[in-house]
């Protein structure tokens, strides 16, 4: 080999014959390499076959033009003193292409994305070197930029940056290298490894259930009707704030069909720009009486359009009930109507359609567990064997969780077991002959309802003997 590893009182180093016949080494203390053997022998071997291009006049091997690609720009500095390779004409630095990138496609972006997008090009500018070139970018960095923003403050005091946050950022960033490689400025994208998330995700632990009677008292203490309107279009119509808000008009409400019109900027350029929402009944009422009372602009909030810092003024409508305001006021609002939905208005994709999203995200983001929830697991662990001997605890708790969630979800009832509920709905009697609707122990048709339509086993734990 025309290029050798050894190991003296300063470390290792690259003992160098070039195709001149002149002797010269290569150190790794300032060329980013560190003190691994492995790196060294990788650094031998590539340069030794750009000698060996060299003296025998043929193409350098594919690998080591990869390796060049990757390699930063000191090393690739040293090549180019060697005469080892040519001057690297798109040595690009980080930061600048960073900033290129983001004001190329910014333009396309909507103003809320664009202040997502300018908070990951903060972190990046706050993080990564400005002598940095991409190309020096490799997978150990982009882990260390992900470690670095989980060190970084939250937006609570004492807080640390949310993982959604951190997932965000990482994608932004990750699709500005994304662009790279298409661009062929570098080989491959560092943040494309799986150890690094790129997904906003979601932060259960800020997710909280707002019932009814508590919108319903905030709606009470407002002091003006945009107020009462936004508390309602959130929960009870679960649309998006403030975007899919800012544009309604009264004309876009349906009276008859009880509906509204409602744009969504979010979903535009996936091929979803509109959706209609149905008006159930507490929606529909409060609607009803706002316009009864003279609508001062055909706008239903027409202050919105000059000042959009809804959370701030609905966060003083409940302090101003009485009532502790929750994490992410607005998004919650819409979480908690469209968890209602999914558990008393019947078809999940029309619920998913009616909000706007795929049944995929409905359920990743919108479905929580409550305490109705933890009966009904605790009534499956006794009907298992869990120490009740006879059904009656099982019954008794698990009846009126089916009757008032599971059954509205899609099955048929006689009119004789219908009633009306406050909303205007058809909710199932708690004495409903039709929880069995065909042969079968009841036990386990409604287990079979609160589990899913998945044929029972006899390595599920219910169906398991005793003996």
């Amino acid at each position: 080999m025309s290029a050798n590893v050894s190991k003296d009182g300063k470390g290792y180093r690259i003992d160098v014959r070039l195709p001149t016949g002149r002797t010269t080494c290569i150190r790794g203390k300032r060329l980013g390499i560190g003190q691994s053997q492995a790196a060294f022998r990788t650094i031998a071997f590539h340069v030794s076959n750009l000698i060996g291009a060299i003296q025998t006049s043929t193409q350098i091997p594919n690998e080591t033009q990869v390796w060049l690609q990757q390699i930063g720009k000191p090393l690739y500095s040293k090549l180019e003193k060697l005469k080892l390779v040519s001057t690297r004409v798109e040595d690009e630095l980080v930061i600048p292409y960073l900033q290129g990138y983001f004001k190329l496609h910014g333009q396309s972006r909507k103003t809320s994305s664009n202040k997502v997008w300018g908070r990951a090009l903060s972190h990046a500018e706050r993080f990564f070197p400005k002598d940095m070139s991409i190309r020096e970018v490799n997978t150990t960095i982009a882990v260390e930029f992900q470690n670095w923003l989980r060190l970084q403050a939250g937006r609570k005091p004492g807080s640390k940056m949310a993982a959604a946050t951190i997932g965000k950022t990482c994608g932004i960033i990750s699709q500005a290298f994304s662009h790279a490689v298409q661009a062929g400025v570098i080989p491959n994208n560092p943040f494309s490894a799986r150890s690094i998330s790129k997904s906003a995700g979601g932060n259960f632990l800020r997710d909280h259930y707002v019932d009814r009677e508590t919108v319903l008292k905030v709606i009470g203490n407002c002091a003006n009707a945009e107020d009462r309107i936004v508390l309602a279009l959130a929960r009870f119509g679960c649309l998006r704030m403030p975007s899919e808000v800012r544009e309604l008009r009264w004309t876009d409400i349906d009276w008859i069909k009880r509906d509204i019109y409602v744009s969504s900027p979010k979903t535009a350029h996936h091929g979803k720009a509109s959706r209609r929402v149905p008006l159930f009944q507490d929606l529909y009422e409060l609607l009803q009486r706002e316009f009864e009372a003279g609508p001062t602009s055909e706008y239903l909030l027409p202050k919105l359009r000059n000042h959009s810092s809804l959370s701030t003024r609905i966060r003083r409508a409940i302090e101003k009930a009485g009532i502790t305001p929750w994490d992410k006021v607005l998004q919650n609002l819409r979480a908690s109507g469209e968890e209602d939905w999914l558990r008393t208005r019947g078809v999940p994709q029309d619920v998913a359609r009616w909000c706007g999203h795929t049944p995929k995200i409905m359920y990743q983001h919108y479905m929580r567990i409550t305490d109705a929830d933890s009966a009904s697991n605790a009534a499956l662990l006794a009907a298992a064997g869990g120490g009740t001997s006879g059904g009656g605890e099982f019954m008794g708790v698990v009846i009126p969780v089916v009757t008032s969630g599971v059954l509205t979800g899609g099955k048929q009832s006689s009119p004789a077991t219908e009633v009306t509920g406050d909303d205007g709905f058809m909710e199932f009697a708690a004495n409903s002959g039709e929880l069995v609707t065909a042969g079968g122990d009841l036990r386990d048709h409604l287990l079979m309802d609160l589990i899913g339509l998945e044929p029972t086993t006899s390595s599920m734990p219910w169906k398991r003997s005793s003996n």
